[in-house]
This record gives C-alpha cells, sequence and structure tokens, in this order.
C-alpha cells in the first residue's frame, strides 16, 4: 500500500502549450500505478488548458474555488464537491475564470494527451 497526501507546498508553478496561463501542479500518483495517474492542479485568475484530448477517460474532482470545465458544445460551472467524468476522446478544456481560482485532482490512466 502507498499513501500519498496533496501538500499545497510541494505546487510547482507551470506553463507549456497546453496551457493559457500559469498554473500550480503536483504529481500524487504517477508510475507507482500501472492504472491510475492522478495530479493536482490550481488555476487562478482565467488560467486554463486549451482545448485538448486523452485517450484515456478522466475525472476532475474539485477540491476548492470555483472552475469551468467546457466542450465544444457545453459549458458548466463547477465547485467544491463536484466531480467531472471527461470520455476518452473528447475534446474538452478546464480551468478558473477572471478573477477566481480552482484546485482539482485530475484521474487519468496512462494516456496520451492531443491538443484539439
Amino acid at each position: 500500500m502507498i499513501v500519498k497526501r496533496v501538500d499545497p507546498t510541494r505546487r510547482t508553478s507551470r506553463t507549456g502549450e497546453l496551457f493559457i496561463g500559469a498554473h500550480d501542479y503536483q504529481p500524487i500518483i504517477g508510475t507507482e500505478s500501472a492504472q491510475f495517474r492522478v495530479s493536482e492542479l490550481t488555476f487562478r485568475d482565467g488560467a486554463r488548458t486549451k482545448a485538448h484530448t486523452h485517450d484515456s477517460e478522466q475525472i476532475v474532482i474539485v477540491t476548492a474555488g470555483e472552475g469551468i470545465v467546457a466542450t465544444a458544445d457545453e459549458q458548466r460551472s463547477i465547485s467544491v464537491g463536484d466531480i467531472a467524468l471527461i470520455p476518452a476522446g473528447e475534446s474538452h478544456w478546464h480551468g478558473a475564470p477572471v478573477g477566481g481560482s480552482v484546485s482539482q485532482l485530475s484521474l487519468l490512466g496512462p494516456h496520451t494527451t492531443r491538443l484539439a
């Protein structure tokens, strides 16, 4: 058994081609698991992902604040306790509204991410 704790002091700022703005990131479960990847992301003041797909389902669990999860057809506000299931291959994005912030856990199977 492996037990991990989300620790705000382990967050690092991250940018990249998948993101609009910077966000704080920490890996929680990586290669320790053959089936899952878990990370924590904190988006602030309009920071978000660009539209992208994964070849694994993704579960997003909001742990603090209020955010947005969206597809090409729908945009939803999400807040603490909300859980979004994004099917494999569905183009989507998620992040914070302008002036707001959201922290979320992201659960994925081993996957490849592609910009939509």
